[in-house]
């Protein structure tokens, strides 16, 4: 790597003159090789820099040891995330054969008006809108890369929806994203929506609170899947549905929903509930001045 043009050398110069202290040259060098000046290091300095925008009491350690453990905590939400996410697509599609009594359990099969109106009546809810034929179609959208479902594909059908007609719903949601999972539940009918709400042992009452649950997961997962920092994400979607989901849970009202806030729900959904309470004491480890840490371990608790 021509660490000249890349600008490493110079990123740690500018660095030191702003007042980090390099403890292991080397090994900074590295994580700022491997992983991008701009995520390494732009991305994790809002906690080091002081009202001077210098860093006091800041070693070239510290960026690695916030990096790691934000990794780490971006691996755990992931696998909550994914273990909700596999909870809610079984829910759907086996409450949806269960409520419209689909005995072959081939949604394709059924009529287009009957989908649209039975099926599928508040698609208008889904944001950002989507028109029928797009939510049937991203229900297919990658059942063609996987051998597993070709033999259900009626392969000389020309229309890119019927000609997956034949194939169970409990198969065909394997190849869905988290996003179609959602799209589905929010589409539906209420008779599914609120099946779905109980699978989760989620009050009826709390429906937008759960979607807007839902679309700040999304987020976050998309962030983890781009290997964005997450320790100090500001949660997008912010309402009083959301809050009132958070008062559901646990019985104490917040009037701003923190990372540490959807963690705990991330425990509570994904069977693990001590999930905050582990991160707390990770961050506690993570050995900065007191200044620091103060302002870390702050993110943490609810």
């Amino acid at each position: 790597m021509d660490e000249e043009l890349i600008g490493i050398k110079k990123t740690i110069a500018e660095l030191e003159n702003d007042g980090l202290i390099i403890d292991d040259y080397e090994t900074f060098e590295t994580y700022i090789s491997k992983f991008n000046i701009n995520t390494f290091i732009y991305e994790y300095s809002e906690m080091f820099l002081d009202d001077n925008e210098r860093y006091v009491n800041v070693k070239s350690s510290d960026f690695i040891k916030l990096y790691e453990f934000d990794r780490n905590l971006s691996n755990h939400i992931f696998r909550k995330i994914l273990i909700i996410e596999k909870i809610m697509n079984t829910s759907i599609v086996y409450n949806t054969i269960i409520t419209q009594k689909i005995t072959d359990h081939k949604l394709l099969s059924l009529d287009k008006n009957y989908l649209k109106q039975q099926i599928f009546p508040n698609i208008a809810d889904v944001e950002p809108r989507l028109d029928f034929d797009h939510l049937l179609f991203k229900l297919v959208k990658y059942l063609d890369a996987g051998k597993k479902y070709k033999k259900y594909m009626i392969y000389d059908e020309k229309d890119d929806i019927l000609k997956w007609k034949n194939i169970p719903l409990d198969v065909m949601c394997l190849a869905w994203s988290f996003a179609t999972t959602f799209s589905f539940f929010i589409a539906a009918n209420d008779q599914i929506r609120i099946s779905v709400l109980k699978t989760f042992n989620v009050s009826t009452k709390l429906l937008w609170g759960f979607i807007d649950f839902i679309k700040n997961t999304i987020n976050v997962r998309n962030l983890v899947s781009h290997n964005m920092a997450l320790y100090n994400v500001k949660i997008k979607y912010q309402t009083q549905e959301l809050f009132d989901l958070y008062k559901f849970l646990f019985n104490e009202e917040i009037i701003y929903m923190k990372l540490s806030h959807m963690i705990r729900i991330f425990s509570v959904l994904s069977g693990d509930e001590k999930l905050i309470e582990k991160t707390l004491q990770n961050s506690q480890k993570l050995g900065f001045h007191p200044s620091i840490q103060k302002k870390i371990d702050a993110l943490f608790k609810v």
